[in-house]
Parts: structure tokens; sequence; C-alpha cells
């Protein structure tokens, strides 16, 4: 399993490209989904992270999980995908497949691998230009919302997220900010801290520079938050700040932060399904997987559910021998 120290430091890496990609949200010209998205596949290299001055890069991070005896590494890839031109009505703008992967080579009970589709959407400033507790996600579609849940009911796998980009608290107005913090004091006054992910969130909420005060989240589809005040409400419950994502899925669901599901009975945890394959394949971006599939009429040719990502995200941690190594000096 990840020590408090690994979890830590990956909190912070994770946490640190939250932060190079939600500044741009602040700008006089928002950016939107599909540059957001493509900021968020760019810094997954180093040298970018290096040129976009990101607080705290993967060769530190590299550095800091050599700098003891924790056989802990990691690796991040982006895959783009070209289709064949007859399918590019089935494949996504602002959406991208997203895998993470942990090897626990002392325990292989402890491995897992699971794989989702993501739908961007972005938080809207109000018309004065300034971002409100109740700034919605104003790109939201009904009838995408529904053809997602119809993909995910026939996966029986919950295996769709939303992605949502908002403003980091700290660059908004004092009132707005005080508003969304205590949002999360509310969302988390329940919870009892006394596991590694648990203390590791208290020992969050009392750092001046807290993570859970992110700008990047993954929501579920069913009570998707619909304003940011909501967003930060539903900690842990609808939406989880994306570095904890990442971090709680690499807990091979021990002590889960979530509170409850949302989602049918009849849905399976991405991963754990009959289609978990099929699904992988798909969120790999492989094509081929539609030629062995039924979907639901409702995603049938006249109303395709583009539902192939232009990008796959992939982050693994590997615990033991074989993990990338910077040698010690």
């Amino acid at each position: 399993m990840l020590s408090p120290r690994a979890i830590r430091l990956l909190l912070r890496h994770f946490d640190a490209l939250d932060e190079a990609i939600a500044r741009r949200l602040t700008r006089k010209r928002p950016w939107q989904e599909e540059a957001l998205t493509g900021l968020l596949c760019d810094l997954l290299d180093t040298e970018t992270q290096i040129e976009e001055n990101v607080s705290y890069t993967l060769r530190q991070l590299h550095e800091d999980l050599a700098g003891s005896d924790e056989p802990v590494g990691i690796r991040l890839k982006i895959d783009s995908h070209q289709y064949p031109k007859h399918l590019e009505r089935w494949v996504t703008q602002a959406d991208f497949g997203f895998i993470i992967t942990y090897q626990d080579q002392f325990d292989r009970s402890h491995s897992t691998s699971s794989a989702w589709l993501m739908q961007a959407k972005r938080v809207f400033p109000s018309r004065s230009g300034a971002y409100e507790s109740d700034s919605k996600y104003a790109s939201s579609d009904a009838a995408q919302d529904a053809r997602m849940k119809a993909l995910r009911d026939w996966a029986s796998e919950d295996f769709i997220r939303y992605f949502l980009y908002c403003p980091r608290p700290r660059d908004l107005q004092q009132s707005v900010r005080e508003a969304l913090n205590q949002a999360r004091t509310n969302a988390l006054s329940g919870d009892i801290f006394d596991y590694t992910l648990g203390l590791e969130l208290r020992d969050d909420m009392l750092s001046a520079s807290p993570t859970i005060a992110a700008g990047l989240f993954v929501a579920a589809l069913d009570g998707t938050p619909t304003t940011l005040l909501e967003t930060h409400a539903s900690l842990f419950t609808r939406s989880t700040p994306f570095s904890w994502f990442i971090v709680q899925h690499m807990a091979n669901g021990r002590h889960s932060l979530h509170h409850r599901r949302l989602c049918p009975e009849s849905i399976r945890a991405a991963g754990s399904g009959p289609k978990s394959r099929e699904i992988e394949r798909l969120v790999r971006g492989d094509h081929r997987v539609l030629d062995g599939i039924n979907l639901p009429d409702s995603l049938g040719h006249d109303n395709p559910p583009r539902i192939l990502p232009a990008h796959t995200i992939e982050i693994a941690v590997v615990c033991g021998l074989d993990r990338p190594r910077i040698e010690r000096t």
C-alpha cells in the first residue's frame, strides 16, 4: 500500500498540475474545455512542466520519492489517437480517457487498475466577469447526460465521469473564498480521520494551502454539481479533487473517502464488471472494440454518443523492484 509520505508527495504533484491549469480560468478570456484538456495532456511531459513553471514537477517528485527507502515509482503517459475517417463522428472533442494503475509487487492483492471516460465541463463567470458561488457549468447538455447514463447502464459499470474545470478559491474574491471554505468544512464535518487517507485529509484541512481547495474535480454522473458552491459542498460525495481522485484509487478501495454511492445499485465500480476489458479497450482508444459490442438503441448510429476519446491519460504507480528509479548520489 502507499505510505503516508508517498500519498503526500503524489497529492502535492497533482495539485501543482491543478494549479497550473485552473489559473487559465481567471484570465481575461477564460480558456475553453478543449484548450484546458490539451494543457492537462501537455503537462504530463517533464519539460513542459518546467516551461509552465509548475510549482512541484514530476522530476522533483521522482527525486523526493528516491530520497528514502520507499520502493515507489510513478509513470505518466499520454496517447493521442488517430481514427479512420468513418469513425470521426464517434470521436469526442473535450473528452479523454483516464486510466489509474497501482501495482504492488510485494502483495499483488493490493494491485488495482481502473479506466474511465471523462466528459469535461468548465464553470462560467457571471456577467460581470467575476466568479461567484452560484457560477454554473453553463455548457451542460441534458441529452448528452442521458446518453452517458445509457452507456453506463449498458456497461453495468460506473466508468463515466464529469471532469470539472473551476478557478481555485484563492484566486477569487474573499466573500466567495469564505463561502467555499465553509462549504468544504460542512461537507467534511462528520468524517472520522483514523486511517491513512483520513489523516492526510485532516492535515490538509489544517494546511494554509489545502489541496482540497482545488480547481479540478471529478464528479459522478448522478447528482452532478451544478454550481461552484455545490462542487465544494459535495466534496467526496459527488465531487472529488483531481489529486485526491488519483490517490484514493490507489488505495484499492480501502477506507474510501466517498460516503455513499449515487449511481444505481445495479452499477458496479469501475474496473469490476464483466465488460471491464472492453471498457479499457474503449478508454484506450481501440476503435475495433466497437465492432464487437451491441450498444443500446438510444446510442444508435442516428445519434452517436461520441465515446472514442481523442486522448488517453494513464497514471501508473509501481511499488516494488521494477519501479522507475533515480540513482542517489
